[in-house]
């Protein structure tokens, strides 16, 4: 064995290139920079005494120095791999690698926790924001298309990003009520309904028990209101209910009341409370739903024909809104109502003919919209009706003499329309007749003798039947007052200034011991009053009564003598005049 020869040997092995090839590695243990910028993998790695090679520069005077090799050992170990070159270099970008995936895993969980944590906060309060996908056990379980198959209103364009008020209260059953309701749960259809109304009427605007306050403390979510007591008439504090959307049952919501052995809703009434919006159709499955009270609120739009799918209803009260569009032929199916109030609304058409199905109807109310045509004669046809309000429409045509066989009619306002014609003939059949308005419409002709029949009349208005300005033409009542008004025991107020009624009134009109207010003025009676007479017993109760007739004198002359008249006027100069 020749220690020269094996120095050279080792020398030479690679080319000459032994210097070169760890000089390479002479950066401090540093490995090459990479898009993370420079990472020191062993720059504390504790490996201490490493042999660091240095290029040589040769001289030309000096002979270049060549270190001694070490001496072979054949029992020796191989040299550890910690000092091998490439492995050094693998393993460097090895955990390059490794260092990367972790930062890169560590951003994406971020970002999922940031957006989680958003979508979690859009689901604590109601927005008008889409719903995200399904991110939570819930939204997996099959409730959204269980709901999704109950909705009715339409749901606006595909391409609104506003959620419908059925989708917000889909969205609140899932994620956000603390009843945790499934599909299987048998109050979670008559709960979404509630809801949907909700949140279509904007409930946190309403006046009362709409929305809990935010600043409210404690765990009650019972709302204090004011109830009218019906025996002293006076409001009192009502802390029986509990805000609308909150943990505790719908049951027990402000103006929710459900049977006590089933807990469906049978009654909702939310009288005047603000509520905002239109017409929800899906109220219609409170299948058991009896009485709906929603008037005087702001409701807007069409009433839905879906409305005719409230099976039990017996009373529909949705008068003093801002109601649009045409009463639904379909709300003539609901053949159980009793009561139905339409009026003071913006509802116009026609009265359709399939009125005459409502049998069972008590109460109808349709004053003040924009109705016009003729009152259908099939209204004879609701024998139980003792309510009926026509009044402020654009009515034509003539009275029905159907409406004779109303004989639980006790209220009948039909004033301020355009109806002509006379009374008809057997008005007096209506012998519970209490109220009759017909002023200011354009009917004629003298009262029937029937009229004299009404009994329990009280209250009569014809004024202001006389119109020669405006068609249709008309000049108002005429004819004289019978004698037989004396039957009429329980009148209390006669109007009908401007009409045509002439001769002189009867002495048995002054013998009605309930009267209190006659106007016959601008009309043609003549002679003495009946109202004057000291032998009458109307006498002792001239101090407060109202009595206006054609007592003015002109040129010394006067058409009515009425010396207990408050107010004297002129037919012929339309002038009036307070006798103090």
């Amino acid at each position: 064995f020749d220690e020269s020869n094996e120095k050279g040997a080792l020398l030479e092995k690679g080319g000459g290139t032994v210097s070169e090839e760890v000089a390479d590695l002479s950066g401090k243990g540093k490995c090459p920079s990479v898009e993370y910028g420079e990472v020191d993998v062993y720059e504390n790695d504790g490996m201490h005494g490493l042999v660091e090679a240095v290029q040589v520069e040769e001289d030309d005077d000096e002979e270049a120095f060549i270190p001694a090799a070490e001496e072979y050992d054949p029992d020796a170990k191989p040299p550890s791999l910690l000092y091998n070159p490439r492995f050094r270099i693998f393993t460097c970008l090895l955990l390059l690698v490794v260092v990367g995936v972790t930062v890169g895993l560590a951003v994406g969980l971020t970002q999922d926790m940031h957006t989680t944590e958003n979508m979690v906060n859009k689901t604590e309060v109601p927005t008008l924001m889409p719903s995200a996908a399904p991110t939570s056990e819930r939204d997996s379980m099959g409730i959204r298309p269980f709901l999704q198959n109950l909705y009715i209103s339409p749901q606006g364009d595909d391409d609104s990003n506003n959620m419908s008020p059925q989708e917000m209260a889909t969205d609140w059953i899932i994620n956000q009520d603390a009843m945790q309701l499934t599909e299987d749960s048998p109050n979670i259809v008559q709960r979404w309904a509630l809801a949907v109304l909700a949140f279509a009427t904007q409930h946190e605007n309403w006046n009362v028990c709409g929305e809990r306050p935010s600043q409210a403390s404690g765990l009650s979510y019972k709302c204090h209101t004011q109830t009218l007591n019906q025996v002293t008439g006076e409001y009192e504090d009502n802390a029986n209910y509990s805000f609308w959307m909150s943990p505790d049952n719908e049951c027990a919501w402000y103006g929710v009341t459900c049977d006590p052995d089933t807990n469906a809703t049978v009654k909702l009434e939310l009288i005047e409370n603000n509520l905002n919006g239109t017409f929800p159709a899906e109220l219609t499955h409170l299948s058991d739903l009896r009485v709906l009270r929603l008037n005087a609120n702001l409701f807007t739009g069409k009433l839905p024909p879906k409305i005719s799918q409230f099976p039990t209803l017996n009373e529909l009260f949705l008068h003093g809104n801002f109601l649009t569009g045409t009463i639904p032929e379909k709300l003539y199916d609901l053949n159980k109502l009793q009561q139905l109030s339409l009026g003071f609304n913006d509802l116009t058409g026609t009265i359709s003919t399939k009125l005459g199905q409502l049998r069972n109807l008590k109460g109808l109310h349709l004053n003040d919209l924009l109705l016009y045509g003729t009152i259908p004669s099939e209204i004879g046809q609701l024998t139980f009706l003792s309510q009926l309000f026509t009044h402020n429409n654009a009515f034509t045509g003539t009275i029905p003499n159907e409406i004779t066989q109303l004989t639980f009619l006790r209220q009948w306002t039909h004033f301020e329309t355009l109806t002509t014609g006379t009374l008809p003939y057997d008005i007096g059949n209506l012998q519970d007749l209490e109220i009759l308005y017909l002023n200011k419409n354009r009917l004629s002709g003298p009262l029937p003798p029937s009229f004299y029949n009404l009994s329990r009349l009280q209250q009569f208005r014809a004024w202001e039947n006389r119109n020669l300005l405006q068609e249709p033409f008309s000049t108002g009542f005429n004819g004289t007052i019978a004698s037989e008004i004396g039957n009429m025991k329980a009148l209390v107020s006669f109007i009908a200034e401007k009409n045509s009624f002439e001769g002189e009134l009867p002495a048995e009109f002054g013998s009605l011991t309930e009267l209190e207010v006659v106007y016959f003025r601008f009309n043609d009676i003549t002679g003495e009053s009946p109202f004057c007479d000291a032998d009458i017993p109307n006498l002792a109760r001239q101090e407060y009564m109202s009595i206006e007739m054609d007592c003015l004198e002109e040129n010394g002359v006067s058409e009515v003598n009425c010396q207990c008249c408050n107010v004297c006027c002129s037919d012929i100069t339309d002038v009036c005049r307070d006798q103090g």
